[in-house]
């Protein structure tokens, strides 16, 4: 069964998973690598994962398979992964609105 999220690179054959992420600075990028790291061990895949930035923002994850078997997996590894990125995403907006503060001009 070819799953959805996998991909396949059309110069080398490597099949891999691009997923968009919302937009994160990239200040907060080694906390958010972490921590999609440790769900990628937790599904005990053995592939490549990077996440993919601008100059300012995380924009997507990476992850390329490293064999056939982890394929079968890929929804679990995306939806969790994405759910991850939203979840970190929605953290650092309570952050900030905790941070606004009003001052009246007049």
């Amino acid at each position: 069964m070819k799953n959805n999220y996998v991909k396949t690179c059309s110069c080398c054959g490597t099949q891999f998973s691009r997923f968009n992420t919302p937009l994160i600075n990239i200040a907060h990028k080694e906390e958010l690598e972490e921590l999609m790291e440790e769900q990628v061990e937790e599904l005990e895949m053995k592939g490549n994962f990077e996440l993919l930035c601008n100059d300012k923002n995380v924009t997507a994850f990476y992850y390329e398979y490293a064999n056939a078997a982890e394929e079968m997996y890929s929804n679990d590894l995306c939806d969790s992964l994405y759910e991850i990125a939203c979840d970190f995403y929605e953290g650092r907006l309570t952050e900030i609105d905790d941070c606004v503060f009003e001052e009246e001009f007049i």
